[in-house]
């Protein structure tokens, strides 16, 4: 999947890294579903959604392009604090954030407005993966408490293919993707002269 980015027209000229830091100040940090949870079921479905504590109408939205792709284990016989216990699972494909979650009557999320998308992350963990190293878990769960820190990092790494980062703007980095990978176009080469050896050939 090749990552894409999406974002309201007037956030245009705010950088991805400005951005974070201005939802990270309005999510702040929840310690539970608070008004979200998963689209399907009660610990699994192909979207999961929650809002920042406090009251915050800031939120985010996990997704699977996968039907029921994103899992939560949970196992009442089990410590909380075991790294067996209470983590995130499945197949992480993208993040939306924004501000005034929504749920329509198929049961899908979205966000209102100051909605940002990050796709094509390409992020998985099976289950049993447990906490420690899962990439899946933490990215989500670091959402949740208000860290984008993960986010930040994948995204860094899908955006170094078009030479750009978390730095630049949304209309830069959409620029950059329309115009594909730096490796998939290189310069072309300028003024480079035949070497002797190689006019001896021609020759």
């Amino acid at each position: 999947m090749t990552v894409s980015v999406t974002y309201e027209p007037y956030l245009s000229g705010v950088s991805i890294d400005q951005y974070l830091s201005a939802w990270r100040t309005g999510f702040g940090t929840t310690d539970s579903y608070s008004g979200g949870g998963f689209n399907d079921g009660a610990n699994s479905g192909n979207q999961f959604a929650t809002r920042g504590g406090n009251g915050t109408n800031y939120a985010l939205i996990a997704g699977s392009e996968s039907q029921n792709g994103l899992h939560y284990y949970r196992e009442p016989l089990l410590p909380e604090d075991s790294n067996a216990n209470l983590y995130f699972h499945g197949a992480l494909d993208s993040i939306d954030l924004g501000h005034t979650l929504a749920r329509d009557g198929s049961g899908h999320y979205s966000t209102g407005y100051l909605k940002v998308g990050f796709a094509g992350l390409g992020l998985s963990a099976s289950e049993g993966a447990g906490v420690a190293g899962n990439a899946v878990h933490g990215l989500i769960h670091g959402l949740m408490r208000g860290d984008t820190s993960a986010l930040e990092g994948v995204l860094d790494t899908l955006l170094a293919d078009y030479g750009v980062s978390t730095d630049n703007t949304f209309a830069v980095i959409d620029a950059a993707l329309a115009h594909g990978p730096v490796l998939a176009n290189p310069a072309p080469a300028l003024g480079v002269h035949a070497l002797p050896e190689d006019l001896a050939l021609v020759a």
